[in-house]
């Protein structure tokens, strides 16, 4: 059984496809077609269900899934170890947030860059459950999320770090005084939040039906600058996480309202399948994020 055949048979497995594992690996169907029937007839089992044009793993396949990844992240720790100083070429597919997308990523893809120019970067945004199932269908190596805390088997996390969600408007809002606040007196002014699927938004819902009360937004987005750049136009008051808010409070721009019984927090997770080959590119990823915590 020869190196090359085990990558063939796990790059078929994690696209669930001999035509998109043969245009991903550069080769004929039929070249990969034969590499996994070789291991298939040296092991005497059947790896792949297929039907019609739809695979996918035995329960022997999976165990063999299991060791075959394993083997490849040996052997690629074992290259790294003797060629430290080889430059990193490959590909880095990561999903996250707009809020975070807008905030964070600028300086974590500036990092990254100067580290590894030649690494070919690609940032998908969209909802948390969407990422999610995103990876796990093997469609993006990382997940950068801000959510309620993500406890999945079969997923695997990096990072954890805990982040308060706010209440700000522009400086000169007549609750931007210092002062704590009675949600019944916020619930007066007009209100600018993100769309009802964002993690945050939902647990300040399900907060404000606790206490039988509810906001009605005079605007949403998923957008993060939009809303930003409404609330500094003085259009209504944002609920958003701290770190989008934190230099515009520094400079004045916007204020944090401060609310009595109201201190909520969501997780920031760094996220992989556990099943994934842990490539070069992404360990430099999680190194730039220790190096950036």
């Amino acid at each position: 059984m020869e190196l090359q055949e085990i990558k063939t048979f796990v790059t078929v497995a994690e696209h669930e496809s001999f035509s998109k594992a043969a245009k991903y690996l550069e080769y004929s169907q039929a070249a990969v077609t034969i590499q996994i029937k070789n291991i298939e007839e040296e092991l005497s089992v059947k790896l792949f269900d297929r039907l019609g044009k739809t695979i996918r793993l035995t329960s022997s396949g999976k165990k063999f899934y299991e060791h075959a990844v394993r083997i490849l992240n040996d052997v690629q720790e074992m290259k790294e170890s003797v060629i430290e100083s080889e430059t990193l070429t490959g590909t880095l597919s990561i999903g996250t947030i707009d809020s975070l997308c807008s905030s964070v990523f600028p300086g974590i893809i500036d990092k990254y860059h100067e580290s590894s120019p030649k690494v070919s970067l690609s940032v998908t945004t969209d909802t948390p459950g969407t990422l999610l199932n995103m990876l796990k269908n093997n469609e993006l190596d990382v997940v950068y999320l801000f959510d309620e805390m993500v406890n999945d088997p079969v997923l695997i996390s990096v990072m954890v770090k805990e982040e308060r969600i706010v209440f700000t408007a522009a400086e000169n809002h007549p609750l931007a005084d210092g002062r704590k606040h009675r949600m019944e007196e916020l619930i007066e002014y007009p209100f600018i939040l993100t769309e009802k699927d964002a993690s945050y938004r939902k647990v300040l819902d399900t907060m404000l039906l606790k206490n039988q009360k509810q906001i009605i937004p005079v605007f949403q987005s998923n957008n993060t600058d939009l809303l930003l750049n409404q609330v500094k136009k003085q259009m209504g008051i944002a609920f958003l996480p701290y770190y989008v808010i934190e230099n515009d409070e520094k400079q004045g721009v916007l204020k944090e309202i401060r609310v009595k019984d109201y201190n909520i927090s969501v997780w920031r997770q760094v996220l992989y399948h556990k099943d994934k080959w842990v490539n070069r590119e992404m360990k430099k990823f999680f190194e730039v994020l220790e190096e950036l915590r």
